[in-house]
């Protein structure tokens, strides 16, 4: 079985190694010239379910996503590119409740959440909290963030190891159909690629893929800015989420700064200076919270495009009326890439449908 997926993104290059380790034929095309070069490549790549349980189906999805982290770096031998070092979050104190449910929640699930006092975690990571001691503070030890370079650079060895093909700069141009079934796909240099399934895990351009077979995927793009600092004075030991700031490591000397709050103010330009006013923000409020990053150096800002769908949840799994065409569109793609990876390949060369992605059907709108 020879299957073509659009989008060389954590997504697309999780479902190609986890189709791949099941002997199947892969061609993946990717528009860039690098793999994981759009939103992959700028995101805060946290590995999380506890910002999910406001749905239990969502929650469960990110849970067995984090799982998958670990079973990968397990298959892999190589976990040099997943970071658990957990995640503390703590809000305002009108937002206390609302934390305190979501811990709860998670806890009940059996998800490893705490809701504890900001001295123990002081004194547990080393983390100077600027908070009263006995403040409440959230605490998700099993939590990770992922450096998406080297997985990306890791899949795509292990890819081409099982025989897979990874083409970088190849836009595709259509898809070719005999009646209701998908044959392939032609690139904008007019080659043709015969495939007996092909996914769209384009990310933001996924609806134009879709509009290939003439469907309308409702996305709800959203820009993301990312900051990162060159830091001599201060480690992080783990994520750190606040109502005005984002923090987690971003390798040896560096953090990575996110806010959604900036995210908000961003415009339609893409690439952004850093020192252009959002950069600032960011940096501003990350100095409040830690003041020895003043001396921090070397910003490095980036923006990546989300592709949400309309509805906010994913849209995985073949469309009905197109036999051989799948969908695999999400926000939280680096938490939920190896799960999706190894449950849509499933369905791809079984068609049985797992009923973690039950609620998550392209035809659900």
């Amino acid at each position: 079985m020879h299957v073509v997926i659009i989008g060389a993104g954590l997504i697309g290059l999780s479902i190609a190694y986890a189709l791949t380790r099941r002997n199947a034929s892969v061609t993946v095309l990717e528009r860039r010239k690098t793999v994981a070069a759009g939103t992959s490549g700028a995101s805060f790549a946290w590995v999380n379910a506890s910002a999910k349980t406001d749905n239990k189906a969502y929650f469960l999805l990110n849970w067995a996503g984090l799982q998958a982290h670990e079973r990968l770096a397990e298959e892999l031998g190589n976990d040099a590119w997943l970071h658990r070092v957990g995640n503390v979050e703590w809000v305002s104190p009108d937002s206390l409740p609302v934390l305190a449910a979501r811990v709860d929640y998670a806890s009940a699930m059996g998800y490893d959440a705490q809701l504890v006092p900001a001295a123990t975690l002081n004194a547990e990571l080393n983390l100077p909290l600027p908070l009263d001691p006995d403040y409440p503070v959230a605490w998700f030890p099993r939590e990770a963030w992922v450096d998406v370079p080297l997985l990306a650079q890791i899949l795509t060895t292990t890819i081409v190891q099982h025989g897979g093909t990874i083409r970088t700069a190849s836009q595709v141009n259509a898809i070719t159909q005999q009646g209701s079934r998908v044959t392939g796909v032609t690139l904008t240099d007019d080659q043709w690629l015969a495939a007996d399934a092909v996914v769209n895990a384009a990310g933001p351009d996924a609806h134009r893929i879709a509009q290939m077979v003439g469907r309308q995927l409702p996305l709800r793009p959203e820009p993301g800015l990312l900051l990162s600092l060159a830091v001599d004075s201060m480690e992080l030991p783990c994520i750190v989420h606040t109502p005005e700031i984002n923090l987690r490591p971003d390798g040896e000397g560096h953090l990575l700064l996110h806010h959604q709050s900036v995210d908000r103010t961003l415009g339609d330009e893409l690439d952004l200076a850093p020192d252009a006013p959002p950069c600032r923000e960011l940096r501003e409020r990350a100095q409040r919270l830690f003041p020895a990053l003043v001396a921090a150096t070397s910003p490095r800002a980036a923006i990546g495009i989300r592709p949400i769908p309309a509805d906010g949840y994913p849209r995985v799994g073949q469309v009905p009326e197109l036999d051989g065409y799948f969908e695999a569109i999400t926000h939280s793609g680096i938490t939920l890439g190896p799960v999706l990876g190894d449950l849509l390949a499933e369905e791809i060369l079984s068609r049985r449908v797992d009923p973690l992605l039950a609620p998550f059907r392209p035809n659900r709108f």
